[in-house]
């Protein structure tokens, strides 16, 4: 490991390996009076990533662990929303991707019970169990009574199919966040960034999409293909959507979203403006998820 670490440094920031020294896990530094004890954290996110425990002070220096794309006048994170909802964010598109990993060096972390964590990213948690009772939740196999619903509507009909499942699955309990991915020029970056933050403890994910050039929107296919890549934890998945002639959209955003480890649900497909049979199936859809998700035996607030 420590071998390919030195090359990797060697080769990405033309480094002299022979004047780079790798600490070990559990290797100790001493500056003056302070003491720096090194703790390894590979796939946090990055595979050579390492936290520094300042002994004496009890302060983590957790690197990107803990982080979040936030900045503040303050050095110091306050409970705010904005910084709650910023870590959770970088969570969901820097970690979720490595949860395994995760899990365990949040254990670690918790274990040390330190006194400040300093993240590389965001301000310093100066009351590590904030950030450290959300990581728990978010690492764990426990998920929200919340579907999310990411869509595209070019000519309406998708639109009307997702407030109609909307409804149904509100009124049954189920929390629900729409997320129009088509609704600004630049939103789409922004958006997707807000669904895989849905996703950190979303039960369920339903895609809409009208059909383009015989597949899902490209928009709708860009967010498919960013939630296959952070694997979230979410059980169940969906999709629904409208065409005009014929479509491949189900076939395509099931090959794009192939790594999720989620129930496939039926997909409800309506030719044009949804009918009332459209409907009813998507209150049948609603119905199933519904029982689905409230029989959850690990869900969480």
């Amino acid at each position: 490991f420590f071998f390919k670490q030195k090359t990797a440094y060697e080769i990405s920031l033309g480094l002299v390996g022979s004047e780079m020294c790798i600490r070990d896990r559990g290797d100790r530094v001493a500056c003056l009076w302070k003491t720096l004890r090194f703790m390894m954290i590979p796939f946090a996110h990055w595979p050579d990533n390492y936290m520094a425990y300042l002994e004496e002070d009890n302060i983590l220096f957790s690197s990107d662990l803990f982080g979040s794309h936030y900045s503040t006048p303050k050095a110091f994170s306050t409970s705010s929303a904005e910084q709650r909802l910023a870590a959770k964010t970088y969570y969901a598109e820097i970690m979720m991707p490595f949860r395994p990993q995760i899990t365990r060096y949040t254990r670690l972390v918790r274990e040390l019970k330190p006194r400040l964590i300093a993240p590389a990213h965001g301000p310093v948690w100066y009351d590590p169990d904030m950030i450290l009772s959300r990581y728990e939740k978010w690492t764990s196999d426990g998920v929200k009574r919340l579907a999310a619903i990411p869509y595209v509507s070019m000519h309406e009909s998708t639109r009307l199919m997702v407030e109609r499942l909307a409804i149904k699955l509100s009124e049954k309990g189920i929390s629900i966040i729409c997320r129009d991915l088509g609704h600004h020029p630049d939103s789409l970056a922004v958006e997707t960034g807000h669904l895989l933050t849905d996703l950190a403890d979303a039960a369920a994910v339903i895609f809409a999409s009208p059909t383009v050039l015989g597949g899902p929107h490209p928009n709708v296919a860009y967010a498919a293909l960013v939630t296959n890549a952070v694997r979230p934890k979410t059980r169940f998945y969906g999709m629904i959507g409208s065409y005009g002639w014929g479509t491949k959209i189900s076939e395509t955003l099931d090959s794009l979203t192939a790594n999720l480890k989620a129930e496939r649900l039926e997909p409800v497909l309506a030719k044009g403006l949804p009918t009332e049979d459209d409907y009813q199936r998507l209150d049948r859809l609603a119905a199933e998820l519904a029982e689905k998700i409230l029989a959850l035996p690990d869900l969480i607030d």
